[in-house]
């Protein structure tokens, strides 16, 4: 996976190492994550097509495409369905019935993640922008930060809290609430602003 051709080397290296090239037919590869439980992996093309392989498969299956180079793939826990993250910041939710449009994001992304129910999906920009897009309703909550330094997002393990890292502070959003978080110990308080 190097530069813009479309190979692809999969190693294995359960026994004697053997190395596998793939050719993904559609430019070159920009991210690849594999399926929970499974040993399918799925292909995020510059040309914006979403490709499965399976261990049996020769040939890859098309899972979507969404017309221009994808910036990033998160795959949900619970199901066929991945969040598409494209160059341009819109996302999309590619599942068996098609692709969904779930928002765009006007400043570069430094952190995105699905919560672990499948729920959420948190976006986290470095101008202390944090955008919550709710899956099943298409919903999204936007809360902004005291700080301008958003770093890295990560739900709990329950899904009940949403990890915020920035240069300054890690603070805790409950689910859906958004409660603030508790006071720093020098008395500067995180609080989030929800943004209508």
């Amino acid at each position: 996976m190097y530069g813009e051709d479309d190979e692809l080397e999969l190693w294995t290296f359960d026994g004697e190492p053997i190395r596998r090239t793939l050719r993904t037919g559609h430019g070159g590869p920009r991210n690849i994550t594999y399926r929970y439980r499974s040993a399918a992996f799925i292909v995020g093309c510059s040309d914006g097509t979403l490709l499965e392989w399976s261990d049996s498969a020769a040939r890859p299956r098309v899972l979507g495409v969404i017309d221009e180079p994808i910036a990033f793939i998160r795959r949900l826990r619970t199901d066929d369905s991945v969040v598409v993250g494209a160059a341009s910041g819109r996302l999309w939710l590619v599942d068996p019935k098609g692709k969904r449009h779930l928002g765009w994001e006007p400043n570069p992304m430094t952190s995105v993640v699905v919560s672990p129910d499948a729920r959420w999906l948190a976006t986290a920009s470095p101008q202390g922008i944090v955008h919550l897009y709710n899956l099943s309703t298409l919903a999204i909550l936007t809360v902004r930060s005291p700080y301008r330094s958003n770093e890295w997002l990560w739900f709990s393990e329950d899904s009940s809290k949403l990890a915020v890292v920035t240069s300054k502070t890690i603070s805790l959003i409950d689910m859906p609430s958004m409660a603030d978080a508790p006071a720093a110990p020098d008395d500067r308080r995180w609080s989030w602003n929800l943004v209508e």
